[in-house]
């Protein structure tokens, strides 16, 4: 990000809840390095290679709808 308090608002909208698939995978891919984890209630995905893919299958599985994400 080249300026991230300007750019984390578009980043966290388009990695939860793009329109489209493709426009959340690359966002994924944008945003987040390929070591990426993911902390959540029901759900951990560790640091390690390539887990960014398992972070993205994810959000396109589950669709929002149950693993709910708080944005504020």
């Amino acid at each position: 990000m080249e300026d991230p308090i300007r750019d984390i608002e578009t980043a966290i909208n388009l990695c939860a809840g793009a329109e489209s698939a493709d426009q959340q995978i690359n966002a994924f891919e944008h945003y987040f390095t390929t070591d990426a984890s993911f902390l959540h209630p029901m759900c951990y995905v560790p640091p390690g290679p390539d887990s960014r893919k398992r972070v993205i299958g994810i959000f396109l599985y589950n669709s929002h709808a149950y693993l709910p994400l708080q944005i504020l």
